[in-house]
């Protein structure tokens, strides 16, 4: 239902009644209809006409509201007119208020300063209906009006301004009074004057009688229904939005401000729809500035609450939320600072919901699909990259009429020439006035790349996380500490600005190949680089490669740009497949490793390669990596720092854990033992979580301090299980449900009398203090460092 509609169907008038009465003559037919209506018009100084169009649009001729029919000129210079118009066949079309009256305009000019889509210089102020403008304002209307009735002074203009401006007289018909070519008199001066000021007080009491009849009836529903009861139906609706409040849109996850800019109502298949656009503050990647958003809600029966609109004013927020309003003000703007500060290429680290862009399904859709995923793990926000990559999800920034002063992009819109913020500028104390707004209406969600899920996505910013550079993994990596500090000075000393090669832009890369058993620490020593030098890590892996030579030379293109941009290393781990030799017999594997080379060839940042099978490495290879380093297979010596290393981490990271002493004594023992030569690095590892997995769900159960009591019983169960799959080469440790203890695992008995140095002994709960934990920490530290410089010794 339009507003039209509405307001015919309150005086009792349906638009079907007048279609059936018409005859030949449809004017006939509006001029008895519009008699029919009663409609009310308020005070002699305003005029109620009725344009009727033809077909095509144009005005046929303008009638006053039940009278006959006048010429359109009649009403020109009329003080107020209220103006409809309909169709030629009697349909309601639009209403409006015209006023030409000049102390009702200089009044009105001022009162409504900065009002957003209406135009106060016109010489004819015009208000559609349902008239927001003079609704929202008119209080201080009637505030004024008041005022004059009771001082009776000269609407609008002060002494000096009456002075300065001489008062037009007008007649009754709202034209000017000419002067007489005849001197005046004194009295006759001061009648004429004495009849201006009257008719100009007649001019706004005919306002304040339109107001009374259109405007105050609303107003008091609004009061009974929203102030009130906190509730508003569909026809009221639109008085929630003014330009300029502070609204709210809440979902599943999160809640988003916004300014409203402008609503209106419309209808879809007869179905009235209140349509609010607003605008919020967004960044496109080089911009700052505001964002479009249109809501559409559809009519409702009855009323509603108003907290449960899809979008309603933040003062409402507490009917529902366990914030006030106050505090949710805080909340918003807090949110926003730390918005502001991710917008740089940020590496930081998430736990939570995301929405992440998934690749379309194979003749579904042609954009990629978002889908809600739960994401942990290192991401990047780039908000750059992410528009050259999506442009179909880029944020396209906009110039708005919210409230004059909004942000600084607002205030150079307003002042007639609109720019956006430049990311590049800090904001300066005139561009921090409006620093609020912006703050308030900042996204709730980020723009970023999930590492470990190799997609964009949009992240909530409340559940970024700063990344704390962990360098415990370089503790544990086994290398030769000359190679160590090798690979770390080239990182730390890479330009790829330098350019030697006779084509430019080849050449510019770092590529290193690390070779060797698995379990070795090649892996590792990509991760251990990356959390040394601050920055992020882009694993790939074969699997999601594959092996079509189109798909491997686009995601390789991406990667590689991506890397350059964030300033990451790029890991390729198992890269077998593209390192192999050609074959003159295998086209599809020549194809291959010849994309590859051509991507290393151009790539210009640092590129980590890591296989086992060094022997079938393609020729061509071998000028285009960097470092290539061998890793021999781990001593039993390493093995024993590697495993104190993830028992101490495991320790400090987890209060509760309390590690007994004899699984270090008796771990130690085992790892010399030839039984042990399935255990590598990675072996290991899994076989720590595990053990510390399966403790931990075994007492909670039969404890009830939440400490996790790890000993040794747990360690031989796994390494029982892992030696009886040693003939089939899994090193993936199967799960037991329930750790099963038995008398002679309580005891710590070893069923086999090899190796005769285990310890047999079993002291159970004798833990590790805290000061022991940190004590044992640093002996490993002087073992680890020595193992390093005895391997340095080795030729």
């Amino acid at each position: 239902m339009t507003t039209e509609q509405y307001d015919l169907a309150r005086r009792g008038s349906r638009v079907s009644d007048l279609r059936a009465s018409a005859n030949d003559n449809p004017a006939n037919t509006v001029l008895t209809a519009l008699r029919d209506l009663n409609l009310r018009v308020a005070g002699s100084k305003l005029v109620d006409i009725t344009d009727i169009e033809t077909p095509f649009g144009d005005v046929e001729m303008t009638i006053r509201t039940s009278n006959r029919q006048q010429p359109q000129r009649q009403y020109k210079d009329s003080p107020l007119i209220l103006r409809r118009r309909v169709t030629y066949h009697g349909q309601p079309k639009s209403t409006q208020l015209e006023i030409n009256s000049k102390p009702l305009r200089s009044f009105l000019r001022k009162t409504l300063d900065g009002y957003p889509l209406l135009n106060l210089d016109s010489k004819v102020l015009v208000f559609p209906k349902p008239f927001e403008p003079l609704f929202y304002n008119a209080s201080a209307i009637d505030d004024y009006i008041h005022m004059l009735t009771t001082n009776e002074q000269s609407p609008v203009e002060t002494k000096s301004e009456v002075e300065s401006t001489p008062i037009q007289p007008l007649n009754e018909n709202g034209n000017v009074i000419l002067p007489s070519p005849e001197p005046h008199r004194a009295d006759q001066i001061e009648l004429e004057t004495d009849n201006a000021f009257q008719a100009n007080m007649g001019h706004f009491l005919a306002f304040q009688s339109f107001m009374d009849i259109n405007i105050n009836p609303t107003r008091s529903e609004y009061r009974s229904l929203v102030e009130d009861q906190r509730v508003a139906n569909f026809e009221i609706l639109w008085t929630l939005f003014e330009p300029g409040a502070r609204v709210i849109e809440q979902n599943d996850y999160y809640i988003q401000a916004y300014l409203v800019d402008s609503s209106f109502l419309t209808e879809q298949n007869g179905i009235g729809i209140q349509v609010v656009d607003c605008v919020s503050w967004d960044y496109d990647g080089t911009y700052y500035g505001p964002k479009r958003k249109r809501f559409h809600i559809d009519s409702f029966p009855g009323t509603k609450r108003v907290s449960a609109l899809p979008l309603y004013p933040i003062r409402f927020h507490n009917e529902i939320g366990h914030l006030s309003e106050s505090q949710l003000l805080e909340a918003l703007v807090s949110r926003g600072i730390k918005w502001r500060s991710l917008l740089k290429n940020a590496y930081r680290h998430y736990h939570s919901t995301a929405w992440i862009f998934r690749d379309p399904l194979e003749g579904k859709f042609t954009e990629k699909a978002i889908a809600p995923s739960y994401v942990s793990g290192p991401i990047i926000l780039d908000y750059e990259t992410h528009r050259q990559e999506n442009p179909s999800q880029a944020t396209a920034l906009t110039f708005s009429n919210a409230a004059k002063g909004y942000g600084h992009a607002l205030r150079y819109f307003y002042e007639g020439g609109f720019q956006y913020e430049d990311t590049t500028e800090g904001r300066n104390s005139q561009n921090s006035q409006n620093a609020e707004e912006e703050d308030l209406t900042s996204p709730a969600v980020v723009r970023g790349f999930a590492l470990t899920e190799q997609a964009w996505g949009f992240f909530l910013v409340e559940h970024v996380q700063d990344w704390g550079h962990s360098f415990g993994n370089s503790d544990m990596l086994v290398l030769r500490r000359d190679v160590k500090s090798l690979i770390l000075d080239m990182i730390s000393s890479h330009n790829p600005k330098i350019d030697i090669d006779f084509m430019s832009g080849k050449g510019r890369g770092l590529i290193f190949l690390l070779q060797g058993p698995p379990g070795c620490g090649k892996t590792l020593t990509a991760e251990a680089m990356a959390a040394l030098t601050g920055r992020p890590l882009y694993t790939l892996t074969g699997g999601f490669l594959g092996m079509d030579a189109d798909k491997v030379n686009r995601e390789l293109r991406l990667a590689f740009e991506r890397a350059k941009a964030w300033n990451a290393i790029v890991l390729i781990d198992e890269a077998d497949v593209y390192l192999a030799s050609r074959d003159k017999l295998d086209l599809q594997r020549t194809l291959l490793v010849s994309v590859f080379l051509h991507r290393l060839e151009y790539f210009e940042g640092i590129l980590f390669l890591t296989t086992n099978k060094a022997k079938v490495i393609d020729v061509a290879f071998e000028s285009r990596i960097t470092l290539m380093i061998p890793y021999p297979r781990l001593r039993s010596e390493q093995l024993s720092n590697v495993m104190r290393g993830l028992i101490i981490s495991a320790a400090k990271n987890d209060p509760n854990l309390l590690v007994d002493r004899v699984v270090l004594e008796n771990m130690d023992e085992y790892l010399r033992d030839d039984r042990a030569s399935w255990i590598n690095g990675r072996a290991l590892k899994n076989l720590v979580k595990s053990a510390i997995s399966l403790t931990s769900a075994q007492q909670e159960i039969e404890t009830t301090d939440g400490k996790i009591y790890l000993g040794w019983n747990v360690f031989l169960m796994l390494i029982r299980q892992a030696e009886a799959n040693r003939d089939q080469q899994k090193e993936i440790i199967r799960p037991l449900r329930r750790i099963r203890r038995t008398e002679e695992e309580q005891s710590g008995e070893w069923e086999s009398t090899e190796p005769a140095k285990i310890h047999r002994e079993h002291i159970p709960r004798q833990t590790l203090g805290e000061d022991e934990v940190d004590a044992l920490d640093s002996a490993t530290r002087k073992s680890r460092e020595a193992l390093s410089q005895a391997m340095n010794r080795d030729p």
